[in-house]
């Protein structure tokens, strides 16, 4: 089931994306079908004025929504790379290895992370490959601190060698679409 809609990039976006662009239009389009006031009596005007704030006012809680759910979007469902993954439990949260890189890797997009040649990287699930897809596996990269773990991506799975293997990934599982969900 995917979650969101696909924006002119071909990646997916958050709904909460398209309801604040939802308020806004409304509300440009409710502000143009304002008429404007016709010469009545003193009475009638006043009626009319506290209908013109009424109205103002619920065009300005709409534009506050709108604008509201728009910051409140925070990342992007990006293309899948692979539909199955490999990992040690049916829910993939525990570790399979630990890895050292072999060389230095510069992420092309959120999904990936940087690595420097030399670090440990915890590997949690194994991407199945795919026609010619290269092989990637998802960790994280342990911290220059000594108990700091770091944001979890995708990185080649040939730029790493394995020097632990906690569990082995033997659990084949369906990818979903927030295996590539970035923020």
């Amino acid at each position: 089931m995917k979650t969101g809609w696909r924006s002119r990039g071909g990646e997916r976006v958050d709904p909460s994306y398209w309801t604040g662009i939802f308020c806004l239009v409304f509300v440009w389009f409710s502000h143009k079908r304002q008429e404007p006031l016709k010469s009545v009596p003193t009475s009638s005007r006043r009626g009319q004025s506290k209908q013109k704030e009424r109205k103002m006012a619920r065009i300005i809680l709409l534009l506050l929504l709108g604008l509201v759910a728009i910051c409140a979007v925070h990342g992007v469902f990006m293309d899948r790379l692979a539909s199955k993954k490999l990992c040690a439990d049916d829910e993939c949260v525990y570790t399979i290895s630990l890895a050292s890189a072999q060389e230095d890797y510069n992420a092309p997009d959120c999904r990936f992370i940087n690595v420097k040649k030399g670090q440990q990287i915890y590997v949690y699930s194994k991407l199945v490959k795919e026609n010619e897809a290269g092989e990637f596996w998802a960790g994280s990269v342990y911290g220059d601190h000594q108990d700091e773990m770091g944001i979890v991506g995708y990185f080649p799975s040939n730029l790493v060698k394995e020097q632990h293997v906690y569990q082995e990934a033997t659990k084949e599982v369906p990818t979903t679409d927030i295996d590539f969900f970035c923020e």
